[in-house]
């Protein structure tokens, strides 16, 4: 990341913002930049897609507030007309840690349980926002059979190819079990966060509760089920089967819930294929060995 390269950035587009400090922060798609002693937060997309899904994230975002009953970001300085590079989406920093799932084992029963309905609560009404009516761009519909098929197409031309026999074996039979079934593509389309995991989930040690969600870059519309399986992924099918106290739905979404938290590691191995990132590959083909 050059740091003076974004400052630029930043400065040219809001020449009337005070700048103290800056510091450079991290991420997996984009660069971030820490201002003001990280009061401000202003994320750069490393690449093109991204930058493409930073644009509906800030849409998604503007037409969220009010509406959730946790704090999102709210944009407020949004250069996303620029190129890769250049182009930034900023905001307040919600202050707050991620709920790392140690941490997590590490609380009461009782304060687990509180941040289980939590976030079931947040889910719900997530998924029930009437986003056509709420965001001013078109959202495209995910999990679709035909992106889940491509999905596995690029798979079994990009990692298989990397994978032992039997891992290679159970990525087949993961996805065309779920392929072979229609009703797995049935659900209504609902706008989802895309990336509902720990790293995204912020929370307050000393009040016991979360604070906060980000990182929407992800957003669209799709499977109530995969914002559930980020949290299957990241805390065990328990926690999510206590989420259903206030978000009863989840007990007709297990199957799918299943599905796509089986199929995260491999997500990530893929990333790490097309777009050279050696750290998720291995990571991605670990998690799944």
């Amino acid at each position: 990341m050059n740091v003076e390269q974004t400052l630029r950035s930043v400065r040219a587009a809001y020449p009337d913002l005070a700048i103290v400090s800056v510091e450079p922060g991290g991420g997996q798609n984009s660069d971030v930049l820490l201002v003001n002693g990280g009061a401000l937060v202003f994320r750069f997309p490393r690449y093109e897609h991204v930058l493409g899904r930073m644009r509906v994230e800030a849409a998604v975002l503007s037409g969220l507030q009010g509406r959730l009953p946790l704090p999102v970001p709210r944009p407020l300085y949004v250069h996303l007309e620029a190129p890769v590079g250049e182009a930034f989406l900023g905001y307040r920093c919600l202050r707050g840690e991620p709920l790392w799932r140690a941490a997590l084992k590490a609380l009461p029963r009782g304060t687990v349980d509180r941040l289980a309905e939590q976030l079931g609560r947040f889910l719900r009404a997530l998924h029930g926002v009437p986003y056509r009516e709420a965001i001013d761009v078109p959202l495209a519909r995910r999990e679709t059979r035909a992106d889940t098929a491509d999905l596995y197409d690029r798979l079994r031309q990009k990692v298989c190819p990397l994978m032992a026999p039997a891992a290679r074996d159970r990525a087949a039979a993961h996805f065309e079990s779920f392929l072979g079934e229609p009703s797995n593509f049935a659900f209504d389309p609902v706008l989802r966060h895309g990336d509902f995991g720990a790293s995204n989930i912020l929370f307050d040690p000393g009040a016991g509760q979360v604070i906060g969600i980000i990182d929407w870059t992800s957003t669209g519309a799709g499977d109530p089920a995969y914002d559930l399986a980020g949290l299957w992924a990241c805390y065990g099918e328990g926690f999510v089967r206590s989420c259903a106290r206030t978000y009863p739905a989840i007990d007709g979404l297990w199957g799918r819930i299943h599905h796509y938290a089986g199929r995260f590691a491999l997500e990530e191995a893929l990333f790490g294929v097309e777009n050279g990132d050696d750290e998720a590959l291995r990571a991605g083909l670990a998690g799944f060995a």
